[in-house]
């Protein structure tokens, strides 16, 4: 399995949810997209093709102030040599195309076409943006089924992002009770629906 972060936020919310539908919003390489798809029925994940947003495997090995990230250690360790560069569609198609119950849609998040799928966890893991965050939550919500989950990366905004509104701001305006997912690798927060 091929994943950036080991499975652990995953595993907190799986104890407290159905196994119908799980949404994932950033899929990758598809490595948490078949933890999923082990345990729920059906799994629908979203991987944006706009080339700005994804995680280019050469560009992404350092912050901005050239600080080796943690996450390119792990990851070098897992990709084939040859996907160790920009992202490459094809190994996420080897990666999923046996999963039978999951759905790849290559578009960005919130989809344009009208949305009628509800779930059971939804998970968004696309960017440290409080602002996009705001954004995924604010549509995501809507979906959830009753005691649904919606799992949240939040990952440090630097100083020098220059986003419009900050972390503090994008949490108070979660409406449903929520809370950080404790002792895991990185920051995430398990909103209850």
């Amino acid at each position: 399995m091929i994943t950036q972060t080991p499975p652990l936020p995953l595993d907190y919310c799986m104890l407290r949810c159905k196994f119908g539908t799980a949404i994932e919003i950033g899929t990758y390489y598809g490595g948490w997209t078949r933890y999923l798809a082990n345990s729920f029925e059906n799994v629908v994940t979203f991987q944006t093709m706009q080339q700005h947003r994804l995680n280019d495997f050469a560009w992404t090995q350092h912050d901005h102030a050239g600080v080796q990230r943690v996450w390119a250690d792990r990851m070098r360790e897992q990709l084939p040599v040859q996907y160790q560069g920009p992202y490459d569609f094809n190994f996420l198609v080897d990666n999923i195309k046996d999963m039978d119950n999951v759905t790849c849609l290559l578009t960005n998040s919130p989809p344009r076409m009208p949305w009628y799928l509800r779930y059971d966890l939804c998970v968004i893991d696309i960017t440290r943006s409080p602002d996009e965050n705001l954004r995924q939550y604010m549509f995501w919500r809507d979906y959830a089924n009753q005691d649904g989950i919606l799992l949240i990366g939040i990952h440090c905004p630097a100083d020098y992002d220059g986003w419009t509104i900050t972390e503090e701001q994008f949490l108070s305006q979660i409406t449903e009770p929520w809370h950080f997912v404790p002792d895991v690798i990185g920051r995430w927060i398990c909103v209850n629906l």
